[in-house]
């Protein structure tokens, strides 16, 4: 393999796949990057077995091949170098490579190329395009919401997809609170053809979406799914299993409304929710009369905090508790000047919403809170 390239075009093509590599990977050759020259092109790929990354840049090929390198100290190479066209070349039967760029000259020890996991490759047809700034929005404000470490129920580390033709619908979720997405608010949810992704997956697709005008193709190939933003392709494994239908339980009418300005009620919580800050379940009360949200804290231990906000309330006074730290979460993801709450009671779900844009739907269950 023989092949010349420019750093501007390599060292960002290998900081995006070089991602998914991990510090102790199941297998050696997993903590390299796989380099393909080809006809005018040098692919990098990674993976962890999970998910893999794929980035294609331009080269001059004098001579087809590939290799395995370390894809950690390839990348930090990379990184040191300040720029300039780079000449890479393997020898036959030999598993690494020589570099050169200017007066340096680098050798590096590598893996058996023939070892590598072979990635999945990006069909000829998408099932689907979209959007890249649709995809990447309806991700960044749903993921979270996704269930998170070791102990978790292994679907619900996961975001549902449901897609109808221009229409994409995401709901994530840990059991409660939950997010749910939808590009065409009130259009009829799509009841076929739901996937789950593990939010982890589409978090690394987000920050492959960088042109939000251009499209992102989307492909699914047994139980892999396949996302390809211009040059760069990644491929994961769906998750198995029926996802938790949290939206069943939504209230179909919310006799108590509120609406009160965002960063005011941002800023509430935080300054109230540092009192109950140390221990779970982090509760703040919250008490609606007319025109006015009281927000209360108490820890025998700290103090007790309060604080009132002006909004426009509809409905019966009432008292209940939110987990001030969840609800924070959720709030920061709207971007609108209002935060539009419904309530039904304390014993069904809360819907936090922007009454201007009713795309996010924000999901919580009130604490019972002592009287």
């Amino acid at each position: 393999m023989r092949f010349t390239v420019d750093h501007a075009a390599l060292a960002p093509a290998l900081a995006t796949v070089t991602r998914v590599v991990q510090a102790r990977p199941a297998r050696p050759v997993l903590s390299a990057v796989l380099l393909e020259a080809g006809e005018g092109y040098l692919r990098a790929t990674a993976t962890d077995l999970e998910t893999a990354i794929s980035a294609t840049v331009p080269a001059a090929v004098e001579e087809d091949g590939r290799a395995a390198l370390p894809a950690r100290y390839l990348n930090e190479m990379m990184r040191r170098i300040p720029g300039g066209t780079l000449t890479w070349s393997t020898e036959a039967g030999t598993a690494g490579a020589h570099i050169r760029w200017g007066k340096t000259q680098l050798t590096i020890h590598g893996y058996e190329p023939n070892d590598y996991p072979t990635a999945a490759s990006f069909p000829d047809h998408p099932d689907r395009t979209i959007a890249q700034g649709l995809l990447r929005h309806a991700i960044t404000h749903t993921a979270f919401a996704a269930a998170q470490g070791e102990t978790a129920r292994a679907l619900l580390t996961g975001v549902e997809l449901r897609f109808a033709g221009d229409a994409l619908f995401a709901l994530a979720t840990d059991g409660f609170p939950a997010a749910a997405y939808e590009t065409q608010p009130g259009s009829p949810r799509p009841t076929e053809g739901a996937i789950v992704v593990p939010a982890s997956v589409l978090v690394e697709v987000a920050r492959l979406l960088a042109d939000p005008d251009q499209p992102c193709d989307i492909a699914q190939q047994g139980n892999q799914i396949l996302f390809r933003a211009g040059s760069v392709h990644l491929a994961a494994r769906l998750l198995e299993g029926k996802y938790f239908a949290v939206l069943d339980l939504v209230p179909k009418a919310f006799p108590t409304t509120i609406r009160v300005a965002r960063t005011a009620l941002i800023g509430a919580c935080e300054r109230v929710g540092l009192i109950c800050e140390a221990d779970p379940p982090h509760a703040v009360t919250l008490d609606v009369a007319a025109e006015q949200l009281t927000l209360t804290a108490t820890h025998a231990d700290v103090g007790t905090a309060e604080e009132t906000l002006e909004g426009a309330i509809d409905g019966p006074p009432l008292r209940l508790g939110f987990n001030v730290r969840q609800m924070t979460e959720g709030l920061r993801r709207f971007e609108g000047g209002e935060i539009l709450l419904e309530i039904s009671g304390i014993t069904s779900l809360a819907r936090f919403t922007d009454p201007t844009d009713r795309r996010l739907n924000y999901l919580q269950m009130p604490l019972q809170m002592p009287e």
